[in-house]
């Protein structure tokens, strides 16, 4: 992940959050065990131990890459290949600097250790693997308001 705080990604991210369930807290893990797409995944909360609470969630996942590779066929997929890690292709939906947004059915925010290469722009089909672990940022919940 490259980021110069959690608040600041958060804000420059939110709108790629994904739609996530939060399991219960395994005990002992430092990961949060969640399903997303109809699989269980693991990530490093981010945003401190009080924001993944259980149920429905909206979380920036935050996957550093690992290999780039061509998606030929245009396709959407996501699979879990370890604890915390992932192989996915997909739209490429945005890129800044080192970060390029990802549409594998759900959005992720890919976090690049190296220099992007030229040809990834949005609209391109990629496909790639992450290192592990993946980061998560758990979004707060709005609070609601009384009205008077």
């Amino acid at each position: 992940m490259i980021e110069d705080s959690v608040d600041n990604f958060i804000l420059n991210y939110k709108t790629y959050a994904a739609e996530i369930e939060i399991l219960p807290k395994l005990e002992g893990s430092p990961l949060v065990e969640a399903i997303v797409a109809d699989k269980i995944i693991h990530f490093f909360e981010r945003t401190g131990p009080y924001e993944s609470k259980l149920g429905q969630a909206r979380v920036i996942l935050n996957p550093s890459l690992n290999l780039l590779e061509e998606n030929l066929d245009h396709e959407k997929s996501f699979s879990v290949t370890g604890i915390s890690k992932i192989t996915a292709k997909g739209l490429v939906l945005e890129r800044e600097n080192r970060v390029i947004i990802v549409d594998v059915g759900f959005p992720l925010v890919v976090s690049c250790l190296d220099a992007i290469p030229d040809g990834i722009i949005a609209g391109e089909w990629i496909g790639f693997s992450s290192l592990s672990p993946i980061h998560g940022f758990v979004l707060a919940k709005p609070k609601s308001r009384e009205e008077y």
